[in-house]
C-alpha cells in the first residue's frame, strides 16, 4: 500500500504521505502490517511526492512490481508522474507517460500480462486538472471535469529489457481502434495463450484431494476450539455457581439461627439434640451439592484434556500434510524449472533450424565476395591448400580442405538430370591479397576461394559450406 491522506493533529486538514506499507497474512485471523519507508527519504534516493487518489496495480513476475500512475498532492493539483516499485529491493524508479496517461485522479489502472517480458497497462476515467470555484463568503473549492474520449481509456506496452521495464508505446482510444492494434493483439493473444498453456501448471487430483484435506482439518481445528472455548466457560460458570450455592447455605443457616434467638426465651432452651441433628443434616446435604458439583466440574475437565488431545492430533495431522503438499510443490517446482529449460531449448533449436532454413533458401541473406575487382587478385597471394572435384547430375562428393577448416558439400540432384554437362568445383585457401572486408572486421585467419566451371545454372538443392576456426 502506499501514499493516502491523513489527518493533522489538530484535525483541520488533510495531510499527503508517501509511506509504503505492507501486509502479512499471519493466520486466519492476524494482519502483519509494516512500514517499509518513511515519508523523510535522503535527496539521493528516487521517491514519489506524497498523493492521494492515484492509481496503483501491480505487475506479477520474477520480481513483482507495483506502478503509481496520476493522483492529488498536498495542494489539490495533479502530480502528473508514474513510478515503479521494485518489491524485491524496494526501490523506486521513474518512467515518462505523457500528461494525457498521468494527468488525472481519482480513476482506475489494471495489468494484463501478455507475456513474461510483455504486460499492457490500462488506465480508464477519472478527473482532470482542478479549478477554483467560489463558494460565497470569501470560500473556494477545488472542482474538475472528467477526462473524456479520446483520453477516457489509455493503453501502455511495457517490455522487460536489461532487467528493466520499458515504455514500449502509447495508445489512446482511437489508436485501440486501428487495424494494426487489432492485428497485434491477435499475435500477443495467440503468444500469451501458448505461455499460458506452457507454464502455469494446473493442480493434479491428488494435490486437490490434499489441499481440500487441509481445508477439512483446518475446519475441525476451529471447531474444535471454539468447543474447547465454551467448554471452558461452563467449567468456569460451574464453579461460580458451587461458590454461589455453599455461600448461600451458610446464609440460610445463620439467619435460620439468628430467627430461633429472636423468637424468645422458650425456643432459645430448644434441646441441643434436635439442632445438632438438623446442623448435621444440613451439612450432609451441602456436603452432597458440592460431591456433585465436583463431578461435573471433573468432568468438564475431562472434556477440555480431550478436546485438546483432539486439537493436538489435528494440528500434527495438519502440520504432516502441509508438509507433505511443500514437498509435492518443491517437486512441482522443480519439473516446471526443467520442462522451461527444455522448452526454452526446443525454442533455440526451432529459431536455429528456421535461420538455417531462411539461409539456405535466400540467397541473398549470405555475402561471400568481399573484393571490389573484378577478378579475385591472385597477386600477392599464397595458396595454402586446394581442392578439385568433378561431377554432375547424378553424383554427390565431399570436399574437406582441412589446411583452412573447410568442409563443402555437394549432394546429388544439384541440378536439373537433364543437363548432362561435367562440372568442376575447387576450393583453396588463400593469404594475403587486395581483399576490402566489411566494416568493423578483421582477418583472422585465410580466405577460402569456391569455384565452380562452367558456370552453374539454378541449382535444386542447397550446398552446404561448414567453416571451423581453431
Amino acid at each position: 500500500m502506499f501514499g493516502g491522506s491523513v489527518p493533522s493533529d489538530d484535525g483541520r486538514r488533510d495531510i499527503m504521505v508517501n509511506t509504503v506499507y505492507t501486509c502479512q497474512l499471519e493466520s486466519d485471523t492476524t494482519l502483519h502490517w509494516e512500514s517499509v519507508k518513511g515519508p523523510v527519504v535522503p535527496a539521493s534516493v528516487q521517491w514519489p511526492v506524497g498523493r492521494r487518489y492515484h492509481a496503483i496495480t501491480s505487475i506479477i513476475s520474477d520480481s513483482p512490481t507495483l506502478v503509481i500512475i496520476g493522483g492529488e498532492d498536498q495542494n489539490d493539483q495533479l502530480v502528473n508522474d508514474s513510478w515503479l516499485l521494485n518489491t524485491n529491493q524496494y526501490q523506486w524508479s521513474k518512467i515518462v507517460l505523457p500528461e494525457s496517461v498521468t494527468g488525472r485522479w481519482a480513476h482506475s489502472l489494471s495489468s494484463i500480462m501478455m507475456s513474461p517480458d510483455c504486460v499492457w497497462l490500462v488506465v480508464v476515467g477519472g478527473r482532470g486538472t482542478n479549478k477554483w470555484k467560489n463558494v460565497g463568503r470569501g470560500y473556494k473549492e477545488p472542482f474538475s471535469d472528467f477526462i473524456t474520449d479520446p483520453n477516457i481509456t489509455m493503453l501502455i506496452e511495457l517490455v522487460l529489457r536489461e532487467g528493466k521495464w520499458r515504455v514500449s508505446e502509447v495508445l489512446d482510444s482511437t489508436g485501440l481502434t486501428t487495424e494494426a492494434y487489432q492485428d497485434k493483439y491477435q499475435l500477443l493473444l495467440k503468444k500469451r495463450q501458448w505461455w499460458q498453456d506452457q507454464f502455469i501448471v494446473y493442480p493434479t487430483e491428488r494435490e486437490v484431494k490434499l489441499q481440500n484435506y487441509v481445508e477439512s482439518l483446518q475446519q475441525k481445528l476451529r471447531v474444535s476450539e471454539g468447543n474447547k472455548t465454551s467448554l471452558q466457560e461452563a467449567l468456569l460458570e460451574a464453579s461460580q455457581q458451587d461458590k454461589t450455592r455453599v455461600e448461600g447455605v451458610k446464609e440460610t443457616k445463620l439467619s435460620s439461627t439468628k430467627e430461633e434467638v429472636s423468637t424468645g426465651p422458650t425456643d432459645v432452651y430448644k434441646d441441643n439434640d434436635d439442632l445438632k441433628g438438623e446442623e448435621k443434616e444440613e451439612e450432609q446435604t451441602t456436603e452432597t451439592k458440592q460431591t456433585t458439583s465436583q463431578e461435573e466440574i471433573e468432568k468438564l475437565k475431562a472434556k477440555v484434556v480431550d478436546s485438546e488431545t483432539y486439537i493436538a492430533t489435528l494440528t500434527e495431522e495438519k502440520t504432516l500434510t502441509n508438509e507433505e503438499n511443500e514437498k509435492l510443490k518443491a517437486k512441482v517446482f522443480d519439473d516446471e524449472l526443467v520442462v522451461a529449460k527444455l522448452t526454452k531449448e526446443k525454442l533455440q533449436l526451432k529459431e536455429e533450424l528456421q535461420s538455417l532454413k531462411d539461409i539456405s533458401t535466400d540467397t541473398k541473406s549470405i555475402q561471400c565476395d568481399y573484393w571490389t575487382k573484378a577478378e579475385l587478385p591472385f597477386d600477392g597471394m599464397v595458396t595454402l591448400g586446394k581442392k578439385v572435384c568433378l561431377y554432375n547430375a547424378n553424383s554427390s562428393h565431399e570436399l574437406q580442405l582441412d589446411e583452412c577448416g573447410l568442409s563443402l558439400s555437394l549432394p546429388d540432384g544439384l541440378f536439373s538430370p537433364v543437363d548432362s554437362t561435367v562440372y568442376e568445383a575447387a576450393a583453396q585457401g588463400l593469404w594475403g591479397g587486395d581483399f576490402e572486408f566489411p566494416g568493423g572486421t578483421h582477418l583472422i585467419s585465410s580466405v577460402c576461394y569456391i569455384s565452380v566451371s562452367p558456370t552453374v545454372p539454378e541449382l535444386d538443392k542447397p550446398v552446404t559450406v561448414e567453416l571451423v576456426h581453431c
